[in-house]
């Protein structure tokens, strides 16, 4: 699940699914107050990202110290959604799964579609970028960096 919340009690949520792109709005008191729904086609992991997924998936299996599991087969398609952030305006930025370019689509605080942003450039740890977008700008970096370090970018769309 990714979440995103604002100071007044406002509420976004949405499931890290390969099969459908929503995001559900929810207000202070727990109800459903709108939503946001993405007509996207499911993108396929690459043979590389299936390999970590399935390294990922192991791990975290060993670690619960189960001494019997089935083989782990991770999807082999993307989630459509990997993030979700609020901008200082409560503009809600979408974050895609597909593209290895961060890719947001943003929307209103009432759902309305405003524009589709590209952060950064074309990166080999792209798809691994995680965001904070407020009104002084967006910080961004990479929870799997490639060049073996961590680095924090500040960004403008374009």
């Amino acid at each position: 699940m990714d979440i995103a919340a604002d100071f007044e009690g406002t509420v976004w949520i949405s499931e890290r699914s390969t099969t459908e792109a929503v995001a559900v709005r929810y207000g202070p008191d727990g109800a459903e107050t709108g939503r946001v729904t993405l007509d996207l086609e499911p993108v396929l992991r690459t043979p590389e990202e299936l390999e970590m997924e399935r390294l990922i998936l192991t791990s975290k299996a060993i670690a619960m110290d189960s001494d019997e599991f089935p083989p782990i087969e991770p999807d082999p398609c993307k989630p459509m959604i990997s993030g979700l952030e609020l901008d200082g305006e409560g503009n809600l930025w979408v974050q895609l799964g597909g593209p290895s370019t961060p890719t947001f689509e943003v929307f209103s605080p009432e759902g309305g579609h405003l524009y589709t942003a590209v952060l950064g450039q074309e990166r080999a740890d792209g798809a691994s970028w995680r965001f904070f977008i407020d009104r002084h700008g967006i910080l961004a970096y990479a929870e799997d960096p490639a060049d073996g370090y961590q680095k924090v970018y500040i960004l403008e769309p374009r």
